[in-house]
């Protein structure tokens, strides 16, 4: 239990359980990299956002080729 009979052995005991949460969450992930490797997975697409004011001072080849992202913020 974490609560002590007064403030130092409850700080004490918060501490001691918050090294070794740490320590079997550690362990836990260094796990999981071991089993699916450490590859991180790779976007496939960059989000970009424009403002407004970016979208209208380009011009119509600019916003053509980021249509893509244009059409989802209007």
């Amino acid at each position: 239990m974490l609560v002590g009979t007064d403030a130092g052995t409850t700080l004490e005991s918060v501490k001691q359980f918050e090294m070794k949460f740490n320590e079997v969450v550690s362990n836990a992930v260094e796990s999981k990299f071991k089993e699916n490797g450490r590859t991180p997975s790779v976007k496939t697409e960059e989000r970009r956002i424009f403002t407004r004011e970016q979208i209208k001072s380009m011009t119509p080849k600019e916003i053509n080729s980021n249509w893509a992202h244009i059409k989802n913020l209007l």
